[in-house]
Order: structure tokens, then sequence, then C-alpha cells
């Protein structure tokens, strides 16, 4: 079934999209903080490893997803989103049927990266300086290959250009909005008309 890549460094908003496409009806895991899929490695010997002290030293540890979860999730039949980055991506990338890529500019990306709360990592000088690091090594590479957006525009217009590439979720995504403005009995028959007209694997179930 259909699974969705969005993907970027820390502070392009990964985590907001998700939210704003969970809000809408779809399945989005933040995999950035989903603690059954990531771990922190060893860049050496790949091995997981407790999560480092702060700050963290990103020339020596890395975030990872665990195989055995992702393969998992690539054999659900659920159509998802899976919004986050790993030091593995690049083995799952062939797998995505569709990869958006969110990209910010590096004054943007800190100023969210210091004002965010639950998640500091990056606030650090010491991770903000492997962070601008990786941006230069990765961003090109992703810029050439898949769908980039521009990650300091509003949450629900990303949301909207996401969705817009994705006939069947577009249609399920307006059916859902408009099942929740009319009067409730109403609702059902909306409801039933987005699991027909719209493409079956891309509905909720």
């Amino acid at each position: 079934m259909p699974l969705f890549l969005i993907t970027g460094h820390s502070g392009t908003g990964k985590s907001t999209l998700a939210a704003e496409l969970s809000r809408r009806g779809f399945r989005a895991i933040d995999a950035d903080i989903d603690q059954t899929l990531t771990e922190w490695r060893c860049l050496k010997t790949k091995k997981a490893i407790p999560t480092p002290e702060r700050p963290v030293d990103v020339s020596k540890h890395g975030i990872f997803w665990n195989e055995e979860i992702m393969e998992e999730w690539l054999r659900s039949p659920k159509p998802r989103f899976i919004c986050g980055i790993s030091g593995n991506v690049e083995m799952y990338l062939p797998r995505f049927k569709k990869i958006f890529v969110l990209e910010a500019s590096e004054a943007t990306t800190r100023r969210r990266l210091l004002s965010r709360t639950g998640n500091s990592f990056g606030q650090d000088a010491r991770e903000w300086k492997g962070i601008v690091a990786a941006r230069k090594k990765w961003n090109p590479w992703y810029a050439h290959r898949h769908t980039v957006l521009n990650a300091e525009s509003p949450v629900d217009d990303l949301a909207e250009q996401i969705i817009e590439t994705l006939p069947a979720l577009a249609r399920f995504d307006a059916y859902s909005r408009l099942a929740k403005a009319v009067p409730r009995e109403f609702a059902f028959l909306i409801a039933h008309v987005a699991t027909t007209v719209a493409e079956p694997a891309l509905c909720l179930t």
C-alpha cells in the first residue's frame, strides 16, 4: 500500500506537518519522536546505544530507524505518511511511493530550533554545528531527486500542496472535511462516498 515520506533536517517542520495531516484524518507518523521506530546508534559501529548525554556529539552518534519496525510498516496494508529523517533513510527511499523534502533557510531553521519546546535538540551550538554540516551534505542530493517544498510556508499550505499532488488523497480530504461540517445525519452518507469515490486504499478503515 502507498507509503509516503516527508523528510528534512531538524527545524524544517516535520512534526508540525505530521500533526496537521493527522488532524485532517490521515495516518501520519512523527518518526523523529516515535520511540518504537527511532534509536540512537554509534556512527562507527552502527550499534544501538542508550540516549547520549546532551549536547549530542553528532559526529559520533546519530538517529536511525529500527529496521524490523520499519519493515513492519512497509508491509502494512494501511497507507501512511512517515515524517522524519534518519541515518539509514537512504536504504528505504526506493520503497516510498512519493517523497517530499522540506527545506528552510538556516536563519529560519535556527530560529525554530531555539523557540521550540519538548525537543531541545539543535539548540546547543555544538549540535547546531552538526546540523549545518548535514544540511550542506544532504540538501543538494535531495533537491535533485524528490519534490522539494518551501518549509517556510504556513503548515496548512504545505499540507494542501502535498494532498494536491495525490488526487485520491485530495478527494478523501475534501470529503472528510465536508463530513465534519454537515449535520450528523448526512455525515455517514458523505463518508460512504469518500470511501467509494476516493481510492479505497487511501481512506481510513
